[in-house]
Parts: structure tokens; C-alpha cells; sequence
């Protein structure tokens, strides 16, 4: 599987209304589809993603919003969103985020604001003060 796999996914019209509103049908899928693509970005596999705009915001989603859903109501569903924000950081500060539609950056952004760190929450209000991501 490659990260463009994973961002067609993502960004795909039928999976968009599940974002925030997911089903336990969605959550198995996910577990089903990507459970071995996410233990390879845990276990930093396929750090050579984090090359391109697109590759690092795959590894974003799969670190950061995968597990929210595969390991819904237990504590693993957090364990990968430092790295997702290391992985989100690396990302900005190489300008990728530049090369994003304001959909994708949202969720390049997202470890920002699911941080508990107070650093990261204020980091999050300046990203997500960018015109169109100002109602994230």
C-alpha cells in the first residue's frame, strides 16, 4: 500500500460524512483495511513517506485519526498522536502545508488541537486561524 491509497480513502465522498460521525461498521473497516498500515507508521516503517506533502499527511491521518476509530473507548487509540504531531511539525516546517488543499490541512493540523500540551493547543488556534479552517 502506498500513501496515495490511504489519502483517495480518506478524502473519498463516501468515507467524508464518517469523519466526525463514525459507525461501528466504519470503525471495523478501517481496523480491517489498515490495522498492519498503521502498525508499520507506529513502528516507523515508512518514515520515507514523510518525503512528500501528501506522504507525511497520510501518516498524520493513520497515526492521528485511524486509531481514534480502530481502538475506539480504550487508551491505544491515543498512543501514536505524539508521533503525529512530530510527524505533522516536520511536515509544516518544511512547507508542505502550503502544498495542501484547506481540507487536507485540516487534518495535517489535527494532532495540533487532540494535544494536550498547551504549546500545541495555542499552535493549533494560530493554524486553524488560516482563512477556511477558521470553523475547525
Amino acid at each position: 500500500m502506498d500513501y496515495q491509497n490511504i489519502i483517495d480513502f480518506w478524502f473519498n465522498e463516501k468515507t467524508k460524512p464518517l469523519w466526525f460521525n463514525s459507525t461501528s461498521d466504519f470503525d471495523g473497516l478501517l481496523e480491517e483495511k489498515y490495522l498492519s498500515v498503521y502498525t508499520d507508521a507506529k513502528n516507523l516503517k515508512l518514515k520515507d513517506w514523510q518525503t512528500q506533502p501528501l506522504g507525511a499527511l497520510a501518516l498524520v491521518i493513520i497515526l492521528d485519526q485511524f486509531p481514534l476509530n480502530m481502538f475506539r473507548g480504550q487508551s491505544q487509540s491515543f498512543e501514536t498522536e505524539a508521533l503525529s504531531r512530530e510527524i505533522a511539525e516536520q511536515a509544516i516546517n518544511q512547507g508542505f502545508d502550503a502544498e495542501l488543499t484547506t481540507e487536507q490541512k485540516a487534518f495535517l493540523y489535527m494532532p495540533y488541537m487532540h494535544s494536550e500540551n498547551l504549546a500545541d493547543q495555542e499552535q493549533s488556534l494560530i493554524l486553524f486561524n488560516q482563512e477556511g479552517l477558521e470553523d475547525n
